[in-house]
């Protein structure tokens, strides 16, 4: 465990005779998406939340004035069989607001 590290290493090194070592999580930065394409501000987000495409959508500013809305395609890139792709238009229909598709 890194406390005991850290404890074992100032002990060893002589920088301090009984160290009081405390450790903790600040932030967990393991997950991560990517949005490509057609949105105003296209990279890398931190997963820090469980999140919708549509909010991982208005992260990334939207998509661009001339984005071709019918023809955009959300798709979970991974080796998992369970990924899936869809179509953004039908997911943005308010008619289907209460489905939100989850980026985990």
């Amino acid at each position: 465990m890194l406390f005991t590290e850290i404890t074992n290493r100032l002990k060893t090194s002589n920088i301090i005779k009984t160290p009081n070592v405390a450790v903790s999580v600040t932030a967990v930065n393991s997950k991560k998406y990517y949005l490509e394409g057609e949105v105003n501000k296209a990279g890398q987000y931190n997963l820090i939340v469980p999140t919708t495409i549509l909010e991982a959508l208005v992260n990334a500013g939207g998509f661009r004035d001339f984005a071709k809305l019918r023809a955009a395609i959300l798709r979970l890139d991974s080796d998992d069989p369970t990924d899936f792709e869809r179509r953004y238009a039908p997911l943005a229909s308010p008619r289907n607001h209460h489905r939100a598709v989850d980026c985990v």
